[in-house]
């Protein structure tokens, strides 16, 4: 199938922004678009029964930026709820330019299921919604690829195009598989025998990608496994279990703790909502933390720039000689831990 997108208008009806929820319409019913193509009612009906919470919420319909709340029809469209992530620089982004009105056109992405051609517009009764998208530009052709964290910039550039091209591949070969159904109508034989041509070079294709991924997802992976507790505890518990779905962690927070991260302090809150195990090896691993940091500083010192810096840190407004028994104070605390 081919990956199409859509786009409405002044399509934001709601905005929430303490929890960073908008409401927006995908699409108004039986309103003819640029594309001389029209959604009939009752064309997202199975889609958002059957996998609303597999809808991926991106930015520009390129990068992960949140998750979809609610997916329904009524009387008006296609109305989605949707919760940006705003742990994440591209989800706080994106809310950003809703909020401040720079953007109000909603897109999505979307495979055709069934359609019809009524008075020479091509009329949808059924479509597969797959992501949805504030957009800059309606019906932007980026690539779309998943969230890709990284500190170390040759690794992002490496993740990030193992992403981009595992999804390329997954959607050339849809467009593909169309274009050959659509090419040739009514001749079975040249459809058969053209889709094994291109399955065949998918196939050599995907599996080498899968190959590259893997040795250089799973190498980084087990790395971080066998050196962080805190990343094996997550893993254990997380095997059987959808801890986003059954507490109030983010996916943001568990990718940070999966990949040997403390949770922000704002989140630290939410470790009560997690089994013990989890919140024994956070705590070890904060303890590990701090304990590195006092060492360094006990023997290490400070300059007169980090002290400065240390002070704005704090962010408290003291005498020097008070900053300087701060100072000494966490020199000596790594005697006492």
């Amino acid at each position: 199938m081919k990956l199409e997108k859509r786009s409405i208008e002044k399509s934001i009806r709601e905005i929430q922004p303490d929890e960073g929820i908008v409401d927006a319409y995908l699409t108004a019913w039986e309103t003819v678009d640029s594309y001389k193509t029209s959604f009939q009612r009752g064309s997202f009906s199975k889609t958002f029964e059957n996998r609303a919470h597999k809808i991926r919420l991106l930015w520009n319909h390129d990068t992960l930026a949140g998750k979809c709340l609610e997916a329904r029809e009524d009387e008006y469209g296609a109305f989605v709820r949707v919760q940006f992530n705003l742990d994440t620089e591209v989800g706080r982004t994106a809310f950003a330019h809703i909020k401040a009105g720079d953007v109000d056109a909603f897109s999505f992405g979307f495979n055709v299921v069934n359609d019809k051609w009524i008075d020479g517009v091509r009329t949808f009764t059924e479509v597969k919604c797959l992501e949805c998208s504030p957009v800059m530009f309606p019906a932007n052709d980026a690539a779309v690829i998943t969230d890709v964290r990284a500190e170390d910039f040759d690794e992002t550039v490496i993740s990030s195009e193992l992403y981009r091209r595992g999804w390329q591949l997954l959607s050339a070969i849809e467009r593909t598989l169309d274009d050959i159904v659509w090419e040739n109508p009514g001749n079975i034989e040249a459809v058969i025998g053209k889709t094994d041509v291109a399955i065949s070079k998918f196939h050599s294709a995907y599996m080498s990608w899968l190959s590259e991924s893997h040795d250089f997802f799973g190498s980084t992976n087990g790395i971080r496994q066998k050196e962080n507790p805190l990343t094996q505890a997550v893993l254990n518990n997380t095997i059987d279990k959808d801890i986003v779905s059954e507490t109030s962690l983010t996916l943001s927070d568990l990718t940070q703790m999966r990949d040997g991260k403390l949770l922000s302090i704002e989140s630290r809150s939410k470790l009560a909502e997690l089994p013990e195990e989890i919140r024994t090896a956070h705590q070890a691993h904060r303890a590990d933390i701090v304990k590195s940091l006092c060492d360094e500083l006990r023997h290490g010192g400070f300059s007169a720039a980090e002290k400065t810096r240390f002070i704005a840190l704090l962010g408290v407004d003291t005498e020097p000689e008070e900053i300087d028994q701060t100072i000494n104070f966490i020199k000596n605390l790594r005697k006492s831990l």
